[in-house]
């Protein structure tokens, strides 16, 4: 098997294991880290991955669980991919009306790259990358998790539907169970990985 094929398998394999952490975006993080880790591939330390993981945990459930903003799992594959995409503050010194047609390229990768390798495939699966359409058309239900009674309710079809929610298996299509698998063939077709 391909180092990348591994890595996904990995990845997929993680996102389940990890399903502890309850929520898409910490789950695709760190199963997409640690499965690049557990070939060798270091994309952040464990002390950088942990602070990240701080940050990033209430960007899930459509933004802190409101389910009205983008799914954490494609927060966290646009975030990994845009990291991977290398340009930081220290590359961006000119002000706007200084740019040139070169700088203005060079900005636009991460862009471009989390398109194509991250939002399109959203698209494509689910048709949005919003937390509740993505849940509507996975299981006709759309829950907010800072609502008492979705929250119960949520939690209830979590644990009778497994293959639906958290506890979805590596062939289910679970938003970050896909993302992760999407997130890291993504970091290897940039970092020429195959």
């Amino acid at each position: 098997m391909a180092k990348k094929e591994t890595i996904i398998k990995k990845a997929k394999e993680l996102k389940v294991k990890y399903r502890r952490y309850i929520g898409c975006s910490l789950m695709t993080f760190a199963a997409v880290v640690d499965a690049f880790r557990s070939e060798g591939i270091e994309l952040f330390t464990p002390e950088v991955q942990e602070q990240i993981s701080k940050g990033i945990y209430a960007l899930t459930g459509g933004t802190a669980g409101q389910s009205i903003g983008t799914c954490g799992a494609v927060v966290a594959g646009t975030f990994l991919v845009s990291y991977v995409s290398d340009l930081g503050t220290s590359d961006l010194t000119k002000e706007i009306p200084e740019l040139t047609q070169e700088d203005l390229d060079r900005v636009l990768v991460p862009f471009a790259n989390a398109e194509q390798h991250i939002t399109n495939k959203y698209m494509e699966q689910y048709g949005s990358i919003v937390c509740q359409d993505i849940r509507f058309k996975r299981n006709g239900r759309i829950y907010s998790l800072r609502r008492p009674d979705t929250w119960n309710e949520m939690t209830q079809f979590m644990m009778n539907h497994p293959k639906e929610c958290g506890s979805a298996d590596v062939t289910s299509d679970h938003p970050a169970v896909m993302g992760a698998g999407w997130a890291v063939e993504a970091i290897c077709d940039l970092k020429g990985i195959d």
